[in-house]
């Protein structure tokens, strides 16, 4: 009797362990990934164990800037429509929705904006987590399986190579997070009928990020496939009313999911029609990435992660094995293995072939981070080994089927080593030779030692070889971060102590500021930056892949960046050297340079990181009277200088004849050292511009640098400079010897082109377009506003480029707002004082807002009448 009791109470409390290992399953899930991240972050010295930031690469060149600018948003300092500090003014949703539309971002609120490495490597575990919890959802509820098998999958799926690696992109992660909820989404919409969790789960993915939201989309098409068939599959003759219907739910649930999501997809991709989606190409290249053996070298731990040659593959080499398993396990049904052969043969083919990948990049060719959609290769190979250890834990897997799996394993691995794939180390090699033998041995005694320790045993070995495999390469990504925290917290304060003295001394005024030197500069990249959006000034200078085609043209042409007539790169547009008529006319009011130099001078302002602040004597407010000229396009031409001239011509509807062109003097070519002679032709600053492309092929290359009378001005001919350069102040009949270092192995002559600004001609065309009457206009978040008041009726012209989004008011009527030389706004006033008013709304946002409240609604009513149907029914049942 006491032994019966004593058996019920030890059942009783195994129950409630059991109970409460269910409620605690997913926080295991979400901690085991985090504990092994917050060690190797430990390891690598990165914050808070160490003072290393995560900023690497893209989230150090462009991603911190895009938070910068969502910290001023979420603390009602800008706009989330429209900034005129990208630039020459631009919509900002397609920046937004591309980098950092997700929900998580609120936590933002609780950094500073110094901060901001902090709040990345914040954000970086908590995604690395969440990916564990969702996968591990994802098993629980698909397979059933218990917390260590679903705990080795889901470890193994939140640090695979492409969540460790590809983290660097922190905004891909939320398409990680999510493809396993909508993986379960589609398996109970066809085995369960149950759609909601498909529908939240699709719509959400696209919100948090649209670009890997769209991977999800595509693949979730594949696992509904694969689902479907599993189900019905000879039978489907026999189901095809419930299959066919089961298709038109899938199809009708996956619509709906973009629907209510459109509040940020279509802002979004109305955003990137004038950048990204410019690139759009649709076609057969026949370009074939690497063969089939070289994509299995991507399963190595120590396998490349950034390349187009280098598949990133890896999540963890029991996956491989289980895989393996799948395959021979004579338990698991011959449609179940077909359908995951070809689900895994078309994700193979679609690292090995450009044109299938495209599909998955929605046409967008990658110039760095390839294979992008590599993470729902991750989860196909979780999704096949969780089915071998449903078969295992039920008892469905011979024992010796494993063994055979770790011999073909192994077999593999020797033929891509005899065939020179691999990279690893003889001491790993020596430690994956040793995990061998003994997960071998583990597994034949498994056969022929019949003890209750053998299993406990196993699964403890494969847990610790999981997450230190795993744990291993995440350390080999972690430990290319170098970049220390504290310059960008130093930085960052003294900027924004900067950026309020310039604006107590604007008094309000609209203006500009640029600069050569920036926080990438300082840590030696010498790379276009973005930091404007960061910190909340307006610049020229922008670096960002939701860029504005007809904005990087014109900067182009006038000779700010890049070749004018010319096709080289449109993510950014530069300010490295002062442009006085150009800096005057676009409103920059203040620079960073060297030294005093005509028409710019110093105002009490101490130097900036070795460098003066100065301030623009000649520089234009944000509107002002132009000739009626301006309302036709300028024909430009290859000659930045002639351009420039062009340009003010039509501004003041005559001929300006502001520039003297200098013909350069060719001495020859010693030594790699290219020399020209320049004779000065009017007092004024001089100006010379090098157009290298009949010499170079690659801007990407460091290929020259330019000397002027012996001293080094700039590097010159690469990305990032290529610029017209400020040379001096010099007279009339003063002459310069420039120099022209060639870097790169290159012979022959550049295109120079070289001008004076005639200072009196300059000073007569800046005080014309100051007369016609005052203006007090400044631009805050898509708002323009405030007073204009003219001597007589004429045009102002706005130096914000134009986007048909924008809406004018002038004393409360709408007004239509004229396209200036084709890149600018303008309003027609006529005389007196007008108080104006100019709004700019994002293309697609209300719209999408009120599709996404349609379909909201949708949801909502059918769940209710779902709900209603269900409980009739009950009660029908009830009462027969």
């Amino acid at each position: 009797m006491f032994g019966l009791k004593r058996s019920v109470q030890i059942k009783e409390k195994f129950q409630i362990s059991a109970k409460n290992i269910g409620k605690l399953r997913y926080v295991i899930a979400f901690g085991v990934p985090v504990l092994i991240t917050l060690l190797v972050m430990a390891i690598n010295n990165i914050m808070p164990f160490g003072s290393k930031s995560m900023f690497i690469w893209d989230q150090f060149l462009q991603h911190k800037d895009y938070y910068g600018y969502l910290w001023d948003v979420f603390h009602g300092n800008t706009s989330i429509d429209y900034s005129t500090a990208k630039s020459l003014g631009g919509q900002i949703f397609g920046i937004i929705g591309f980098y950092c539309s997700s929900p998580l971002n609120i936590l933002l609120i609780f950094f500073k904006k110094a901060q901001i490495p902090q709040f990345l490597v914040f954000m970086t575990v908590l995604r690395i987590g969440l990916c564990g919890v969702t996968s591990h959802i994802f098993l629980k509820k698909r397979y059933d399986l218990n917390l260590w098998g679903a705990l080795i999958l889901s470890t193994s799926y939140a640090l695979m190579e492409y969540c460790v690696y590809y983290c660097r992109n922190i905004m891909w992660l939320d398409g990680v997070i999510f493809l396993p909820l909508v993986a379960l989404g589609v398996w109970a919409l066809v085995n369960k009928k149950r759609w909601k969790l498909l529908w939240i789960s699709v719509s959400l993915s696209i919100v948090c990020n649209w670009y890997t939201g769209y991977m999800v989309c595509l693949m979730a098409i594949l696992l509904f496939a694969y689902e479907l068939i599993v189900r019905y599959g000879v039978h489907w003759i026999a189901n095809k009313g419930e299959a066919l219907k089961r298709i038109l739910q899938f199809i009708m649930v996956m619509l709906l999911g973009v629907i209510t999501s459109a509040v940020v997809l279509m802002p979004s991709l109305s955003g990137l029609v004038s950048g990204k989606a410019t690139g759009y190409r649709v076609g057969i290249s026949g370009i074939i990435h690497f063969d089939f053996l070289h994509f299995l070298s991507g399963f190595e731990v120590t396998a490349a992660g950034n390349g187009q040659d280098a598949p990133i593959i890896f999540c963890g080499t029991l996956i491989c094995v289980a895989v393996v398993c799948f395959f021979i396990c004579k338990s698991i049904l011959w449609k179940e293995k077909i359908c995951a052969a070809i689900l895994l043969a078309l994700l193979i083919m679609s690292f090995m072939f450009q044109d299938i990948e495209l599909i998955w990049t929605a046409y967008v060719r990658s110039t760095s981070y390839y294979f992008r959609f590599a993470f729902v290769f991750g989860f196909s190979m979780i999704f096949i080994a969780g089915r071998v250890v449903y078969c295992a834990q039920n008892g469905e897997l011979k024992k010796r089927t494993p063994i055979i799996a770790v011999v073909i394993t192994a077999v593999i691995v020797g033929l891509l080593a005899a065939c020179g794939e691999l990279g690893a180390s003889k001491a790993l090699i020596f430690v994956y030779v040793i995990a061998f033998l003994i997960g071998l041995a583990l597994l034949i005694f498994r056969v022929y030692w019949k003890s209750r320790f053998i299993k406990p045993i196993i699964v403890i070995f494969l847990m610790a070889f999981a997450f230190l495999e795993t744990g291993y390469n995440e350390h080999l990504s972690f430990q290319e971060y170098s970049i220390e925290t504290d310059t960008f917290s130093e930085y960052t304060n003294d900027i924004e102590q900067l950026l309020e003295v310039l604006d107590e001394d604007a008094d309000g005024a609209f203006y500009r500021f640029e600069k050569n030197n920036s926080y990438l500069v300082q840590m030696d990249r010498e790379v276009a930056t973005g930091e404007s959006l960061l910190y909340g000034y307006n610049s020229i200078e922008n670096y960002s892949s939701a860029y504005d085609i007809k904005v990087d043209e014109f900067l182009k042409n006038v000779g700010y960046s890049d070749i004018p007539g010319k096709d080289l790169f449109v993510c950014e547009t530069y300010w490295n050297s002062p442009s006085l008529l150009m800096d005057s006319l676009l409103s920059v009011r203040y620079i960073q340079f060297e030294d005093e130099i005509y028409g710019y001078t110093e105002f009490g302002q101490d130097e900036f990181y070795g460098q003066k602040v100065l301030r623009n004597s000649y520089a234009l407010p944000l509107g002002y009277f132009v000739n009626d000229a301006m309302t036709e396009s300028v024909d430009f031409g290859t000659n930045p200088y002639e351009n420039q001239e062009l340009f003010l011509s039509a501004m003041l509807g005559e001929n300006a004849d502001v520039y003297k062109s200098i013909e350069p003097e060719y001495e020859g070519t010693v030594d790699g050292m290219e020399t020209y002679t320049l004779s000065v032709q009017a007092d004024g600053p001089v100006y010379v511009f090098l157009d290298g492309t009949n010499l170079h092929s690659n801007y990407y290359e460091q290929n020259c640098a330019f000397y002027v009378n012996g001293e080094v001005v700039q590097d010159c001919c690469t990305r990032f400079l290529t610029n017209s350069m400020y040379v001096g102040d010099y007279n009339a009949g003063d002459e310069i010897v420039i120099s022209i270092e060639h870097k790169s192995d290159t012979t022959g002559q550049h295109t120079v082109y070289a001008a004076s600004l005639d200072k009196n001609v300059f000073e007569s065309a800046i005080a014309t377009l100051q007369e016609g009457g005052d203006t007090d206009l400044n631009c805050e978040g898509n708002v323009i506003s405030g007073t204009i008041d003219a001597d007589e009726s004429g045009l102002v012209y706005l130096s914000i480029s134009n986007e048909k989004y924008w809406s004018a008011y002038i004393d409360g009527q709408e007004v239509e707002i004229e396209n200036l030389a084709g890149d600018f706004m303008g309003l027609v006033v006529d005389e007196g004082t007008h108080e104006i008013y100019m709004e700019y709304k994002s293309p697609g946002l209300r719209t999408g807002l009120a599709i996404s409240i349609v379909g909201v609604i949708i949801f909502v009513c059918v769940a209710f009448f779902e709900k209603k149907r269900k409980r009739e029914n009950n009660a029908s049942r009830r009462f027969f």
